[in-house]
């Protein structure tokens, strides 16, 4: 086992208009799932507590993140 943690790296790609091209289709389809996963736990804890939840907050705040990480 290591002794310590990792490293913080940046990883070594060029950021390019190819490289955007690339990875776009897998980041905008993972950002999709984690935004309907969210949205439907939402629905399943509005449903078990007899509350209301902004799905529009919900969203706006998914998509921050995504956009930070």
């Amino acid at each position: 086992l290591p002794e310590g943690l990792p490293y913080f790296v940046l990883p070594d790609v060029p950021l390019t208009w190819e490289t955007f091209q690339i990875i776009a289709p897998y980041s905008l389809t993972m950002a999709a799932v984690g935004l309907l996963e969210s949205l439907l736990t939402a629905q399943i804890v509005d449903d078990m507590t007899h509350t209301g939840s902004n799905k529009r907050r919900e969203s706006a705040g998914q998509g921050v993140a995504n956009v930070v990480a």
